[in-house]
């Protein structure tokens, strides 16, 4: 199958001068048949984009200490692996 695809863009390709390219009808009519040259642009939510730098092996790790300090009631542990935490992945998004 990728053979047959490969081929065929071949013989596109083939149909063109590469030296003097296409002609202003042809680009019409390939503008008209296959549409325009540009990829879709994705859109990214801005809001997972940042959320997802609290997620990975070593965020996931910063949690679980996160919580270990919480339930041995280590406050001032918690917090500042907390802080580390948000300033971790506030730095990553910037």
């Amino acid at each position: 199958r990728a053979e047959l695809e490969l081929e065929q863009e071949r013989a596109f390709i083939a149909q063109t001068d590469p030296k003097v390219g296409l002609t202003p009808a042809e680009h019409a009519a390939r503008l008209e048949k296959y549409g325009p040259n540009c990829l879709p642009e994705v859109e990214v939510n801005i809001c997972l984009k940042f959320l997802s730098y609290f997620w990975g092996p070593m965020p996931i790790m910063i949690w679980l200490a996160i919580i270990v300090e919480a339930i041995n009631q280590d406050w001032e542990d918690f917090v500042v692996l907390a802080i580390l935490q948000f300033v971790n992945g506030i730095v990553g998004f910037i």
